[in-house]
């Protein structure tokens, strides 16, 4: 069953039973890898912190559909916890939202299916 929430104005649609919880963004954050000091990454995705700690709680998959792509983007839990782990993610929107930004080429155009998702 799907489930729908705005979570610090950024609304989700997450499925407990799939572990899959989606979310729209109008474009990437171009900038992200010269801002949070990423070596030879460029652009970013954006999800506010509390998506990200759902996404952990629940051990989901991500699936960011971003509009100016026309496209959506996956990421599986494992990843973006070893990513948040060992990389600066942290921005502070200028509307005083904290986002974990996520390098755009982290994600995949299809599920990855992995044992976690079985």
């Amino acid at each position: 069953m799907t489930e729908f929430y705005i979570l610090d104005g950024q609304k989700i649609a997450f499925n407990s039973e799939t572990k899959i919880l989606k979310t729209t963004i109008r474009e990437p954050f171009f900038t992200a890898g010269k801002r949070l000091g990423w070596i030879g990454r460029t652009a970013g995705l954006g999800i506010n912190k509390k998506i990200t700690e759902k996404l952990l709680r629940t051990n989901a998959t991500l699936i960011i559909y971003v509009e100016c792509a026309e496209r959506d983007y996956f990421l599986r839990c494992d990843r973006l916890k070893r990513f948040l782990l060992h990389n600066h993610h942290d921005y502070r929107t200028p509307k005083g939202v904290t986002v974990d930004v996520i390098p755009w080429d982290l994600f995949t155009h299809k599920i990855e299916h992995s044992e976690e998702l079985s």
